[in-house]
């Protein structure tokens, strides 16, 4: 990781701060720190200060100092940027880009789902920065739409936030039970199993940030939770079997290739899990990818050289939503691609959806013969995704 240095300030003030910026609304808050909108008085720029209470930490709690170390040396544009770092006596202020857009989960609220095409560019720049972040010995294990901004109202661009669950994984084995119920993996899971002595304790490993941009990518397309319940005891039974709740009809009009890239990361056996890098390499997301290349190609040719190109749309609504994500703190102490959404043969052919109403529906795209034979190798063992995968057949 390399990049621009974040300036540290370590014996500075809260009058300083507030000399050097107008502090304005807040966007956000959690169990440790308050996130507000401000602009530097120098510059004008508008940022984000994220305002941590030192005196939820006790002595010995590293994660605050690992998420600083994590974040000034993220340099991708797909990761919110920290620009400086203030050091107070009971605070530290953490001086952040700032991404108008807000949360993800706030769009899908209101759009409900995305069509295929605007799916596939936010996934692809949230496996972007995953990719980056692994390549780099990081792992985030908080993965949701809450932590995903826009950059921008209009703009479905994409920048992946909040680090605090996140560790370096290349000396120290990754054991901590964290994350959201909605977004955790089969095998974080499994360490409470361990702890409870019914399975040998084993560490999990970055595959849970893939599991986790599934169920995102889940509900861009469909507009709910693969595993939603009221009950956590029931979603985390569905987690661990991988059954995915596929019985809504928006499944029917949902590409082949699309379902093949949410079961490929959705495996509840991470071995057999894609990888960051493996899932942007899949046929789904190099079409759309290829698709874009190629219009934006053309808008440079026709439009002339003083017009701007118009901004990205979010999109239209869509069917009603079937329910939001719900989360849990995480716990600072301790520590079969999914078969429920292979596509039958007939759905590849028929390519029906969102992208028809809006006008862009291009043939959906052939998955490679190794897609197509990871697609039609059901594990037997794994009776509940086949639950699943019957419902995606009727």
């Amino acid at each position: 990781m390399a990049g621009q240095p974040v300036q540290m300030h370590r014996s500075a003030s809260e009058l300083h701060i507030y000399q050097k910026f107008d502090v304005g609304d807040t966007l956000g808050s959690g169990g440790f720190s308050v996130v507000y909108k401000a602009r530097e008085l120098n510059s004008g720029e508008i940022v984000a200060i994220k305002v941590i209470d030192l005196a939820r930490y006790s002595p010995s709690d590293t994660t605050l100092k690992r998420e600083i170390d994590i974040l000034t040396k993220a340099r991708h544009p797909n990761i919110i940027q920290l620009r400086s770092v203030f050091f107070t006596e009971k605070s530290v202020f953490m001086v952040m880009e700032y991404a108008p857009g807000g949360e993800l989960l706030a769009r899908i609220r209101k759009q409900v789902r995305f069509p295929e095409r605007q799916a596939a560019h936010i996934i692809k720049q949230l496996l972007g920065a995953v990719a980056y972040l692994h390549t780099c010995g990081v792992v985030h294990r908080d993965i949701k739409l809450e932590n995903i901004l826009l950059t921008s109202r209009r703009s479905i661009d994409v920048k992946l936030a909040d680090f605090g669950l996140s560790k370096c994984f290349e000396h120290e084995p990754l054991q901590t039970m964290c994350g959201s119920p909605q977004y955790v993996s089969p095998e974080v899971l499994a360490m409470a199993e361990s702890r409870h002595g019914t399975v040998p304790a084993k560490a999990y490993t970055p595959a849970v940030d893939v599991w986790s941009a599934g169920v995102v990518l889940f509900m861009l397309l469909s507009g709910y939770s693969p595993f939603d319940d009221d009950d956590d005891h029931k979603v985390f039974q569905k987690i661990r079997r991988g059954q995915c709740d596929v019985d809504d009809p928006i499944w029917k009009r949902i590409s082949a290739p699309a379902k093949d890239l949410v079961a490929g990361m959705l495996m509840v056996n991470p071995k057999k899990r894609l990888t960051a890098q493996q899932a942007l390499e899949h046929p789904w997301l190099m079409f759309w990818e290829r698709r874009e290349a190629t219009e934006a190609e053309q808008r440079a040719k026709a439009a002339p050289a003083d017009t701007p190109k118009p901004p990205a749309d979010a999109g239209a609504p869509s069917s009603k939503p079937r329910g939001e994500p719900r989360h849990i703190h995480a716990h600072s102490h301790s520590g079969g691609r999914a078969a429920s959404l292979e596509p039958t043969p007939q759905q590849t052919k028929a390519k029906e959806g969102e992208e028809a109403q809006a006008g862009n529906a291009p043939k959906a795209p052939t998955a490679d013969k190794a897609v197509q034979q990871r697609a039609e190798g059901v594990n037997d063992a794994e009776a509940g995704q086949q639950r699943a995968h019957s419902k995606f057949n009727g």
